[in-house]
């Protein structure tokens, strides 16, 4: 009798998807971290895109009292320091959040998020001061931070396809096509834990008035998204973005590379 039962309701439970019904509208929120590559980050560190940068700064602030080249000629020297090689810049990982809205069917989900990321660069160098060979002391030297802050919003267009659709659960494969916009917000360096602004690398092209730089990319990607019943109607979503883009961020900067985002996504069915 049991195995009769079984073979009776047996068709119904292996039909069993997480995503039963047809053209349903979800809609949520994404929360993520943003990982970069470094192929643009050289627009930050204050010697290769700007006309007034940290040569500039260090070398024609002699007049203000606690300017750094007073400080580094107290420290180093009067006059008896240089500067050592340009700072490798790197983006560090940053925050992403965004809103998600889509189109939902049993095999396949059309969707657009829309998502922007705080993300800076990061570098360092040193100022060493003048050694002379014959002197077994070590010279002394100061390190200077450098940090650019800009702003990435990022808008995605794909499907979301079924690798694995349970009733308990889905694993889903998107694919996604990628418009990225970048807006230079700051950059500047410290010395002596005093903060110094570094010129918008936009002023190089002889635009005064741009002094928010905005520039576009695009790119495509791919990943895998888990999602999992919250209740009848809120699902959450963890998932992992692969994008290769090219970004944008003034007519001399622009690169080519893999981004990646971890993120989680509230999602509400209409």
């Amino acid at each position: 009798m049991r195995f009769l039962i079984l073979l009776i309701f047996f068709p119904f439970i292996i039909s069993a998807q997480f995503f039963s019904s047809t053209n349903e509208i979800v809609y949520g929120i994404n929360i993520g971290t943003y990982i970069a590559n470094k192929n643009t980050a050289v627009i930050y560190d204050g010697f290769s895109h700007v006309t007034y940068g940290i040569e500039n700064i260090l070398n024609n602030s002699n007049t203000i009292n606690n300017g750094p080249s007073n400080y580094l000629d107290q420290t180093l020297g009067l006059d008896n320091w240089f500067i050592g090689s340009i700072p490798e810049m790197k983006y560090r990982p940053g925050l992403e959040i965004g809103l998600h809205i889509g189109s939902q069917n049993r095999k396949l989900k059309y969707y657009l998020d829309y998502n922007f990321a705080e993300i800076k660069a990061v570098g360092q160098l040193n100022v060493i001061q003048d050694f002379n060979s014959s002197n077994s002391i070590e010279p002394l030297y100061e390190t200077i931070s450098v940090t650019g802050s800009e702003r990435r919003s990022i808008f995605n267009f794909g499907i979301i396809s079924d690798l694995i659709n349970e009733k308990d659960y889905h694993l889903g494969f998107p694919i996604f096509f990628q418009l990225v916009q970048t807006k230079f917000k700051s950059n500047h360096m410290v010395v002596n834990n005093q903060q110094y602004n570094i010129s918008n690398p936009a002023l190089i092209q002889n635009n005064v008035q741009n002094n928010n730089q905005v520039g576009m990319g695009f790119g495509a990607g791919s990943g895998i998204i888990l999602t999992l019943p919250l209740n009848t109607e809120i699902n959450i979503s963890f998932g992992y973005h692969l994008q290769y883009a090219k970004v944008k961020i003034s007519e001399q900067v622009s690169g080519n590379g893999l981004q990646h985002s971890i993120f989680t996504s509230l999602i509400w069915t209409k």
